[in-house]
């Protein structure tokens, strides 16, 4: 059945009142199936006018969809010409969220055995065309096509309403106590300022017209009892899951916006310490399997990349961590994560080419047999890498420990940007000045000590061959046992 939204409209502005009692439509019986999405030159995904016009470049994300097994998957279609996606389906259809410049995720149910085009306006805002049922394309852009749904910069008229950029403007020029404490910010803050008193009143009226839109929609058999319960929860924030409701449900669990909902809870029952955290998940007695798994996996994957580079774990813990995942969840997939692949120190060679803060060029075997009869601890990092700066501090209680003794510090950047290298160098002078660059990022060497993240710790033994290619941080206590052992 053909339907538009401006016909509707005009039908609801008559009566905008939804039933009183829920219809009994019965949802569509399908199997498991796909569904076909295309999208046609999509965007950069860029947030341009939010603090007086500051950019912030994604270069991934925009498109997030769970899988068959309940796990979300992310997409990055191609920027230019056509790139095609298949979404698994559960139940008949699956949620699609679409970032929009790099700031709000819009959420679509895609009907199983449908293909849909996503085109995309002069803002990026993506609109999407159904090619196979007639009139799909109206009920996948009715959220975003009532009118005053779209509101400043283009933005959903809810993000306005509850985004920090624009909630924090608002309160800024509406709460003096606020403003005297944090004098100067005016220009940054109005230009994201909206009257957030008078858009209340707005979204009221367009939440009664959405509400009625759909009621009709459902009244029309047009959208069966699953949409319409899914509209209702996800574009109603009355009607909307809690977290606890969430987790409880692996049904739920297989919508990408429940999936974002149930981590409130599991960040609610989380502890700073990562390894606890996973303790406190596993023997949780009220998530489903499916949401424990998924926070397992999560909690999981910070442990094997050692917190994205935050904190170190031995090779130990990571196997052990694993084993306890495989046994609560029996999901295995994640071994291969696991990095089991020992390194052959004595094939390595240190042929690295690596440039001075005086621009002279050596390699890291030269470097190394200039300091042979000395242990070598070698810390790579990067100016961009918090956790690799986070050690700094640490690193200058270890020089003072190890003052006088014959052990060398070598500080290897590896920045490809030659100046912000140098100022960092230059703000960190009494730790860095004499310190190196790597000037090919593709050398066999790092390949061979798998050199896949930083902050990374290697220490060269007296004969000036390496000892430990995942040497302990200098923020952990063993380090001084391992320098004072090849001592």
């Amino acid at each position: 059945m053909k339907w538009c939204i401006a016909g509707l409209l005009a039908t609801l502005a008559l009566c905008a009142c939804g039933p009183k009692n829920e219809p009994a439509a019965e949802p569509v019986n399908l199997k498991n199936g796909k569904v076909v999405v295309i999208f046609e030159n999509c965007p950069l995904q860029t947030s341009t006018r939010v603090f007086g016009g500051t950019r912030s470049h994604v270069e991934n994300r925009t498109i997030n969809f769970m899988d068959e097994n309940g796990d979300r998957v992310v997409f990055d279609p191609r920027l230019m010409g056509r790139d095609t996606l298949e979404i698994p389906t559960y139940l008949g259809y699956a949620e699609m969220q679409h970032l929009y410049q790099a700031f709000e995720y819009n959420c679509y149910l895609l009907q199983e055995g449908d293909t849909v085009l996503v085109r995309y306006g002069e803002t990026g805002r993506p609109t999407l065309q159904s090619l196979v049922y007639e009139g799909n394309s109206d009920v996948y852009n009715l959220p975003y096509s009532i009118p005053d749904a779209i509101q400043k910069f283009g933005y959903y008229i809810e993000t306005v309403l509850t985004r920090d950029n624009f909630t924090n403007a608002y309160r800024y020029f509406h709460d003096k106590a606020h403003r005297a404490k944090y004098p100067g910010l005016e220009d940054s803050f109005r230009p994201v300022y909206v009257d957030l008193d008078s858009l209340a009143i707005v979204r009221k009226q367009y939440l009664t017209t959405l509400r009625a839109a759909v009621d009709s929609l459902y009244r029309g058999q047009i959208i069966d009892t699953s949409y319409y319960q899914y509209m209702r929860h996800r574009f109603f924030p009355e009607s909307r899951y809690t977290p606890e409701e969430v987790i409880q449900s692996d049904s739920l669990l297989h919508y990408v916006s429940n999936f974002s909902t149930a981590q409130h809870y599991q960040n609610a029952h989380l502890y700073s310490n990562i390894v606890t955290s996973f303790d406190r998940i596993a023997r949780d007695t009220v998530m489903t399997p499916l949401a424990k798994r998924g926070t397992l996996k999560r909690l999981l994957n910070l442990i094997l990349t050692d917190e994205s580079g935050w904190k170190h774990y031995s090779k130990d813990l990571k196997s052990r961590y694993t084993q306890k995942y495989i046994e609560i969840t029996g999901d295995s997939t994640v071994v291969t994560k696991v990095a089991t692949k020992e390194i052959a120190v004595a094939s390595l060679n240190s042929a690295l080419p690596l440039e001075s803060t005086d621009g002279e060029v050596i390699s890291l075997e030269k470097l190394l047999e200039s300091h042979k009869g000395k242990v070598v601890y070698v810390d790579f990092w990067a100016s961009w890498c918090g956790p690799c700066i986070g050690q700094f501090p640490k690193s200058r209680e270890l020089h003072k420990r190890f003052a006088g003794k014959d052990v060398v510090f070598l500080f290897i950047s590896t920045d490809s940007n030659q100046k912000s290298w140098l100022d960092k160098v230059n703000e960190n002078t009494d730790l860095l000045s004499g310190s190196y660059r790597v000037l090919d990022h593709d050398a066999d060497f790092l390949k061979q000590i798998n050199l896949d993240k930083i902050p990374r710790f290697l220490i060269y033994g007296r004969d000036g061959k390496l000892v430990n290619p995942d040497a302990p941080r200098p923020s952990d206590e063993s380090i001084n046992e391992a320098l004072n052992a090849l001592l």
